[in-house]
């Protein structure tokens, strides 16, 4: 069976992730409050203009950091936590950060000793913890990642972060079910944790629970009425379904709320295929090109409305620059062989249609 759209791992969730460590990272386990430490300064790598910013105390500086990392800054959330560390060496919540911030920036090692210093400043906080919990997720260590999370959990049993991070971990080793009731912890905890609302309605999808999906997505939306992750979300809930027009206004309100993410464009010219509106298909997908280029998924799906409107050669040109893209695109093989069929080539057919087969047989179910 061909699924002309498939739920993944939505963007929002990647974010989540981010949000969970910054709702809990400020919430140090180095009491000392040394507000007098730092007068005037200069961070190694930066301009003096911005070393300007980190004037103040190193709970100033921390957040600074803290938000460099929100927006995406590693190296400049690196070097104020670096400040903190120079300014306070047995600070294990700036380690820990630091570590943190590294491992976004693919050095892991380095990411796994800062973790491993702050458990050795303070055996007794689980922030070293699940921070190191979170580098061996990235490094795929995930047995390792598992025993980080419960070593957290058992210093503190409310600590939501090691909860969210062990129902990660569960997903990843195909544990739904477990990785669910990790959620639900999180859940009891803080009532008002959308993030775990929205993260279990992911969950319940994967298990065909749209009933339990729609109502934790919901709750979401009722408490953060501009989560444009969440409509994005319930757009994705309401295609599975087959409820089109409910996930064209979903999707319609997330763009409306956040215009930078291009798969959310590409995913609602996915909607208005099903809807039959290929023109409006095209046009979101070439803005989802300008917004992500590079990205295969877009050219694939200008194929598919190309095909809808009936130009099989001008889809076969999409097909093939989705799969110059990647070389691994199984779909694209396989709308690309119906394309070749209907123009009458079934030899080319035959071999993207192998093709297609060879690197996912589901296609075919």
């Amino acid at each position: 069976m061909v699924v002309l759209y498939m739920r993944t791992k939505s963007t929002s969730y990647c974010i989540i992730i981010v949000i969970v460590l910054l709702h809990f990272l400020s919430l140090g386990c180095h009491k000392k409050a040394q507000e007098d430490a730092f007068k005037a300064g200069y961070i190694k790598g930066m301009k003096a203009s911005q070393a300007d910013e980190i004037n103040g105390s190193l709970e100033n500086i921390y957040r600074l950091g803290l938000e460099k990392y929100k927006e995406k800054n590693f190296k400049g959330a690196i070097a104020c936590f670096t400040r903190v560390i120079e300014l306070d060496p047995d600070n294990c919540q700036a380690y820990a950060s630091r570590g943190l911030a590294i491992k976004e920036i693919g050095e892991y090692e380095n990411a796994l000793n800062d973790c491993e210093k702050a458990i050795e400043i303070d055996k007794s906080s689980p922030h070293g913890y699940f921070c190191r919990g979170y580098v061996n997720v990235a490094m795929g260590k995930l047995d390792d990642a598992q025993k980080d999370f419960i070593r957290a959990i058992s210093l503190d049993d409310k600590d939501i972060r090691a909860y969210m991070g062990l129902a990660e971990v569960k997903e990843k080793l195909g544990d739904i079910t477990g990785a669910i009731k990790e959620s639900d912890i999180v859940v009891q905890v803080d009532g008002n944790y959308t993030n775990a609302f929205q993260y279990r309605s992911y969950l319940k999808a994967l298990v065909k629970d749209y009933e339990g999906a729609f109502t934790d997505i919901n709750k979401v939306i009722e408490m953060e009425p501009d989560n444009w992750g969440a409509f994005s979300d319930r757009a994705d809930l309401n295609s599975e379904i087959g409820e089109f027009e409910g996930a064209l206004s979903d999707y319609n309100k997330a763009i409306e709320l956040n215009q930078r993410d291009g798969m959310m464009f590409n995913n609602r010219g996915l909607i208005k295929i099903k809807l039959g509106d290929f023109g409006g298909a095209i046009d979101d997908c070439e803005i989802a090109i300008k917004l992500s280029p590079g990205v295969p998924q877009p050219y694939k799906n200008i194929g598919l409305a190309k095909e809808g409107k009936g130009d099989h050669k001008g889809a076969i040109e999409s097909f093939d620059k989705a799969i110059e893209l990647d070389v691994k695109y199984a779909e694209a093989y396989y709308y690309r062989a119906k394309a070749k069929k209907a123009l009458g080539d079934n030899e080319g057919a035959k071999g993207d249609y192998e093709k297609a087969r060879e690197l996912d047989s589901t296609l075919f179910e």
